[in-house]
């Protein structure tokens, strides 16, 4: 059977080796940290531009239904339910 003093060096070095890894993995932890954030700075800014891109797609959709003529008339108003309708959903969703 080894020694007392051989077994508590050998704890020492795997309590070393532990504390060594532990200490790599928090600072992996924290880079990790740090890269999520920024792609959630990123994410929230694509979410943004969609939605300003949304907007700008919608405002074309209604001047080219109000600028329709008298025959597309019929179109027309069906667009504008159409939006109307779309709208309620979003008000809707707003409101859960």
């Amino acid at each position: 059977m080894s020694e007392p003093k051989e077994i508590i060096g050998d704890l020492r070095n795997k309590f070393k080796a532990i504390i060594s890894m532990n200490e790599g993995f928090r600072e992996k932890n924290q880079i990790l940290q740090e890269e999520i954030e920024k792609l959630n700075m990123k994410i929230t800014g694509q979410e943004l531009k969609i939605d300003e891109l949304n907007g700008k797609f919608e405002s074309i959709g209604l001047a080219e239904v109000f600028s329709a003529s008298g025959e597309d008339s019929q179109e027309a108003k069906l667009k504008v339910n159409k939006i109307v309708r779309e709208i309620d959903k979003c008000i809707a969703l707003l409101n859960k």
